[in-house]
């Protein structure tokens, strides 16, 4: 049987079916981010089985991960909804210059938020509620993440760029050749071996460094070597500051996107944070679970870009058209009838993850009222996937921000508060939410105008008017 995944070379984005490449793209994608779960899940293993101090630090210090990341990924973004439009208008030098300034834009915003995050990174964890060795033991583990920052970014930047392009499988192959490295040395640094001595939370850090530098250089050089696309050339490195303009109108909006979702899911433990422990405990486990079936989603979304920006940029708005009814069509009905098998399984799904009754039954509750958006919530994800596309990254921000704080909080704040609902009230605001955040996404499509390129609009600039290229 032929394998479902398929190279750039066998994908055609521009003619012929919308459905098949939208799959093929994809299913990579889905892929690719299941392995990067398992880089915080490695980490969680090892470290739980070393001290329950480091592992409380550990706790502490992803969330910070997660926002630093997304400070940052406005970069990423604008690198791949650009390198897709001008691939589909068939401008493959502009493309490579996107590429280059990505990288080298990418490199510079992880600078400045690691310089950032050095300043605020110890009040942040005094906020939270870390005790003092906890403290110690997340500051040094952060150190080592925000030194090797530029790495993560550039990792990260290396899949956009040649998902944009149309690319999902490399990006997939390079993520899995560093999670295996990670699997490797995590248990290695942690515990020690050999010559190599025990450095406990400080080795987890190292590992992950070590793993996520190897696929940034590995992204790099095989950008630079030619081997894949879009090529990018030293020339294409060298700071432009008329990109950055482009950058800050594009990619700042996808930043704070990312930003909303990062606080949403903060502000709601801090919702949570007010009942008991096995409250706290269901919510955790409802979250992972629910987490977890987005991931289709998360695929269609980031395929809908690469999708809608091609078609964009090789002027077939109406192709752009029915990918994205297609886009946001499949996930609807799947994730939909996906969440009424959650609800109707409820409490066995959340007994894998937890013996005590309560916590059960907390989380099973969690499902049960959240389980019925889930196709809705994927649906306005999906038409994230789509505003970005188009290079509306504002639209994508207005309804993804809406969406996921003043709706799924305040919903959250007046049913567990006012109306005393207690924590169903919290679930609630996640059901509502997603049910908002498919309307609001519907209507704003038919409202705001997101067919055309950005690239094509006659607001080019010397942002993406690439320089005399000088070679390798």
């Amino acid at each position: 049987m032929r394998s479902p995944f398929r190279s750039r070379d066998e994908l055609e984005f521009t003619s012929g079916s919308v459905g098949w490449p939208l799959y093929h793209l994809a299913l990579p994608v889905v892929a690719t981010t299941l392995l990067q779960t398992v880089y915080n899940l490695t980490d969680t293993f090892w470290v739980g089985r070393y001290g329950s101090a480091e592992l409380a630090a550990l706790t502490f210090s992803f969330p910070l991960v997660f926002l630093f990341v997304a400070l940052g990924s406005g970069v990423s973004a604008a690198g791949r909804i650009l390198v897709a439009q001008h691939e589909g208008a068939g401008d493959s030098e502009r493309a490579s210059f996107v590429a280059g300034q990505t990288l080298a834009f990418s490199t510079l915003a992880a600078l400045v938020v690691a310089a950032v995050g050095a300043l605020g990174i110890a009040p942040l964890f005094r906020a939270m509620g870390a005790a003092p060795l906890t403290r110690s033991l997340a500051l040094s583990y952060m150190g080592y993440i925000l030194a090797g920052l530029p790495l993560l970014f550039l990792a990260y930047a290396f899949s956009a760029l040649l998902q944009g392009y149309g690319d999902a499988l490399t990006p997939l192959l390079v993520v899995l050749a560093s999670v295996l490295l990670n699997l490797v040395l995590d248990p290695v640094l942690i515990f020690g071996l050999g010559p190599v001595a025990p450095l406990g939370l400080e080795g987890a850090a190292i590992a992950t460094l070590l793993a996520r530098g190897v696929a940034a250089v590995a992204g790099v050089v095989l950008l630079l070597s030619g081997r894949v696309e879009p090529t990018v050339a030293v020339a294409d490195l060298r700071p432009d500051r008329t990109f950055l303009g482009r950058v800050a109108r594009v990619g700042l909006p996808a930043s704070l996107e990312t930003g909303a979702i990062a606080a949403s899911v903060t502000a709601s433990l801090f919702l949570v944070g007010q009942f008991d422990a096995a409250v706290v405990a269901g919510f955790g486990i409802g979250e992972r679970v629910t987490s977890l079936m987005f991931l289709p989603a998360i695929g269609v979304s980031a395929a809908t870009i690469t999708m809608v920006g091609q078609n964009l940029g090789a002027g077939e708005a109406a192709r752009a058209r029915r990918a994205a009814r297609l886009a946001v069509g499949v996930p609807l009905a799947g994730l939909t009838a996906l969440g009424l098998l959650v609800v109707l399984a409820a409490e066995p799904i959340a007994g894998v993850f937890s013996t005590d009754t309560a916590v059960v039954g907390h989380a099973a509750d969690f499902l049960r009222v959240v389980g019925p958006a889930y196709g809705f919530e994927a649906a306005a994800r999906v038409y994230s996937g789509v505003f970005r596309g188009a290079g509306r990254t504002d639209v994508a921000l207005a309804v993804t921000g809406t969406t996921f704080l003043p709706v799924r909080l305040g919903v959250a704040l007046v049913l567990a508060g006012p109306l005393g609902c207690g924590p169903l009230g919290i679930w609630a605001g996640y059901a509502v939410s997603g049910l908002f955040g498919a309307a609001l996404g519907f209507l704003t499509a038919r409202v705001v105008d997101w067919e055309e390129t950005i690239v094509d609009r006659g607001s080019v600039t010397a942002a993406t008017d690439p320089p005399a290229r000088d070679g390798n």
